[in-house]
C-alpha cells in the first residue's frame, strides 16, 4: 500500500452543511408543490359540469326528445303524470350509462321554497315546483344572479341539514358523482323576452355532489331549460370559468 494513500471522508460540517442546504430546498420546494398540485374537488366539478353539457346536448338532439323538435317535454309519451315527470331524470341516465336509478325520489323539488328565485307551481296535481329566471325591477336585464343563487341553496337545502348529509340522490355515476334531478316534464311555456330575444323562463333542478354526500361544499346546483340550455349556480360558474379567467389575465 502506498504511503500516500489516505482514507476520505465527510467531516461532521461538512455533514452539516449539507442537510442544512436540504432543510433549506424543502421549506421551499414542498410548499410549492402543494401549491401547485391540483384541487381534485374542483377537477371532479368542472368534470361534472362537462358530463351534463354533453349528456343534456345529446338529448336534446336525439332519442325520444328529437320528436319535440330537441325540447326535453315529455307530455306526449304517457299519460301518466309520475312517468312523465320522471321522464328527463330516466333518459338522462340511460345517457350517463348509470346501472341503478331511482327517479322516483324528488328531495329537489322538496327544496324549492324561495320566492325571490321565481318559485312556481306548475298546474298538475303533482305540484311540481320550478325555478324562474326574472327581469330585474331595476335596470331591466335578467336577474341571473339570483336564479344562481337560488340553485346552490335549494340543492344544499334538499340534502344536507347544517353541513349534515339527508336525502337520496336519484343516482350515481360510475365516477362516484352523485346526481339529484329534479322530477318535471318541463311542461311550463312562460317565457322572457330580453333585447328581443325570447327564450324559455323556467329552469328544471339538477344537483350535483361531488364529495360522495360528505359536506354541503361539495354540492353544486344548476338549471337546464326545456331547450337544453343550462345555467350553472355561483359555485360552479366560479370553478367552470376560473382557468379562462386566469388565462385572460396572463395576457
Amino acid at each position: 500500500m502506498s504511503k500516500n494513500s489516505k482514507k476520505c471522508a465527510f467531516t461532521i460540517a461538512e455533514i452539516m452543511i449539507v442537510f442544512t442546504v436540504i432543510g433549506v430546498l424543502s421549506a421551499i420546494l414542498i410548499p410549492a408543490l402543494f401549491m401547485s398540485s391540483p384541487d381534485q374537488g374542483k377537477l371532479r366539478a368542472k368534470k361534472a359540469f362537462n358530463t351534463l353539457t354533453r349528456a343534456v346536448e345529446n338529448l336534446t338532439n336525439s332519442g325520444p326528445y328529437d320528436l319535440n323538435g330537441g325540447m326535453l317535454v315529455a307530455t306526449s309519451f304517457s299519460t301518466d303524470a309520475d312517468d312523465r315527470n320522471a321522464f328527463f331524470c330516466n333518459n338522462l341516465a340511460e345517457i350517463l350509462n348509470v346501472k341503478s336509478v331511482d327517479c322516483t325520489k324528488d328531495d329537489v323539488n322538496g327544496a324549492i321554497t324561495s320566492t325571490d328565485g321565481c318559485a312556481a307551481f306548475v298546474s298538475d296535481t303533482t305540484n311540481r315546483k320550478q325555478l324562474c329566471l326574472k327581469e330585474s325591477t331595476t335596470n331591466n336585464v335578467a336577474d341571473y344572479e339570483t336564479l344562481q343563487n337560488e340553485f346552490d341553496n335549494a340543492c344544499k337545502k334538499a340534502f344536507y341539514d347544517n353541513n349534515t348529509p339527508k336525502g337520496e340522490f336519484n343516482f350515481v355515476t360510475s365516477d362516484g358523482i352523485m346526481w339529484g334531478i329534479q322530477r318535471t316534464d318541463f311542461n311550463n311555456n312562460q317565457t322572457l323576452t330580453l333585447n328581443a330575444v325570447t327564450s324559455p323562463a323556467f329552469y328544471n333542478l339538477v344537483c350535483i355532489d361531488v364529495g360522495n354526500h360528505k359536506k354541503s361544499e361539495y354540492i353544486y346546483g344548476a338549471g337546464v331549460r326545456k331547450d337544453g340550455k343550462i345555467l350553472v349556480g355561483k359555485k360552479l360558474q366560479e370553478i367552470v370559468t376560473e382557468d379562462y379567467d386566469k388565462a385572460m389575465n396572463q395576457n
